[in-house]
């Protein structure tokens, strides 16, 4: 798969993309909801450094692996500061909402056309942006965001195999995806939870489908510095939990392996874990035959191995944490995102934030900014897909628009430097299908 940076395409396509307006108010009704489309952000600890790519090959999990016997003692305590119960709400009037300002010549400038090619998850550090390509066999590529040469980091192992039914994480050196056999929405067959190191381009298979015992419909993994944490959700045939949900700790380096956190009872199955630093925030969904509204958020203290309470409410879903940053959307998983929880676990304030525009898509978090794809429409304008950025402390929300009816923004990453996205075409839309791999200053001069 070749990268292709063509100028006249550019300039083209600038004409009907990315001509936007200088930082103006939006006014922003509701259009109707579409289906989510799951993307992610991660926060790079250490910025991996550039080298050659020698095509990696997985190597199972080392002999010398060992996983811890005992269940460790898990307690409930009050966190210091203490937690606001009561939150601070907001309305959209209090929201300043506005759009993001770009030179005229954005697209020549901080985009790359990836021709022939459906591009799938992708994640970026200070210096490179990492991206699945959907074509068969699945590809993981890695580009600098100069958008000079692509470099190949991992081909699916597998016959037609595919690498983007899972999210692509970035943490110290390590990148972490699941390469399977199964076809795009399919979560059944065989799978290989597997990290890659950027500097040695060696490989390492942190869990399969075998090992796990579980189909990717139940399997949830994340990582920070060189520790992967992934769930194990035993199911019947009917996806009723049989085992109780257990969440365990792999150390890449030495292929060391423990249990970190286990429930007590079939009740509850643990889902959408994330971790930041000694934090680990997930999801406790009701098993199946159990009441929708026992739903919870749990933040676990992987140093004290203590569980903090949260002033949780239900419903609320799909958590984010960017230490001291926690979030989740207030309501099911499934269902739009009408508002969120926010909170700074230093300060202990509590903050209820409304959603700017119709939601495409769940809410991620980078450092201190909310961030999720909305749908808008703006005067005579026909709806498209949109990036908004929520800076709550300042009670701001940034909306990215391509300016265009087109085509608008599909998958996002954030990190220190840029925005990174792809453009894809909006229903109706008479963009062709190469895929714009772009990128924007973050923050934009208008966020300070």
């Amino acid at each position: 798969m070749k990268t292709v940076i063509n100028k006249k395409s550019c300039r083209l396509l600038l004409m009907v993309v990315f001509f936007l307006s200088a930082c103006t108010n939006l006014s922003l009704p509701i259009s109707s909801p579409t289906d989510s489309d799951p993307f992610l952000s991660q926060n790079v600890l250490t910025t991996p450094q550039s080298s050659p790519c020698v095509m990696p090959h997985p190597t199972e999990a080392p002999t010398s692996t060992t996983i811890a016997s005992n269940v460790p003692d898990v307690v409930t305590v009050t966190p210091s500061p203490l937690i606001n119960d009561e939150p601070i709400e907001l309305s959209l009037e209090d929201i300043e909402i506005s759009t993001l300002s770009f030179p005229e010549n954005f697209v020549e400038t901080n985009c790359a056309a990836i021709e022939n090619s459906q591009v799938g998850p992708l994640a970026s550090d200070e210096q490179n942006l990492y991206y699945v390509v959907m074509n068969e066999p699945s590809n993981l590529y890695r580009m600098p965001l100069d958008f000079s040469e692509e470099s190949l980091i991992y081909s699916s192992t597998f016959e037609n195999g595919f690498l983007n039914v899972f999210p692509v994480q970035l943490s110290n050196n390590w990148i972490l995806f699941v390469d399977t056999n199964n076809p795009t929405g399919s979560f059944f067959g065989e799978w290989k939870l597997i990290a890659v190191n950027l500097l040695t381009s060696d490989s390492v298979v942190v869990t399969t489908s075998e090992k796990a015992n579980a189909s990717l419909l139940n399997f949830y993994a994340t990582i920070s510095g060189d520790t992967v944490y992934w769930v194990k959700n035993v199911v019947d045939e009917g996806n009723v939990l049989t085992l109780p949900s257990s969440i365990y700790a792999y150390q890449l380096v030495d292929g060391i392996e423990s249990l970190v956190y286990e429930e007590t009872s079939l009740d509850h199955v643990v889902t959408i874990p994330y971790v930041s630093e000694d934090y680990l925030v997930f999801e406790r969904d009701p098993n199946i035959g159990k009441a929708p509204e026992s739903i919870s958020i749990a933040l676990l203290d992987l140093k004290s191995n203590t569980l903090v309470d949260l002033p949780y409410e239900s419903p609320g879903s799909m958590p984010q944490i960017q230490y001291p940053f926690i979030l989740w959307k207030n309501s099911y998983r499934f269902d739009q995102i009408k508002s969120f929880t926010y909170i700074n676990l230093l300060t202990g304030q509590n903050t209820k934030v409304p959603f700017v525009g119709n939601p495409n898509s769940d809410i991620y978090l980078y450092g201190a900014y909310p961030f999720a794809r909305t749908i808008i429409k703006t005067g005579d304008r026909s709806t498209m897909m949109t990036l908004v950025i929520f800076d709550v402390s300042n009670r701001k929300a940034f909306v990215v628009d391509t300016g265009s009816n087109d085509v608008g923004i599909g998958r996002v990453d954030i990190n220190s430097n840029y925005i990174v996205f792809n453009v894809i075409p909006n229903v109706g839309g008479t963009a062709d299908q190469t895929t714009w791999l772009c990128k924007m200053p973050f923050p934009a001069p208008n966020m300070q």
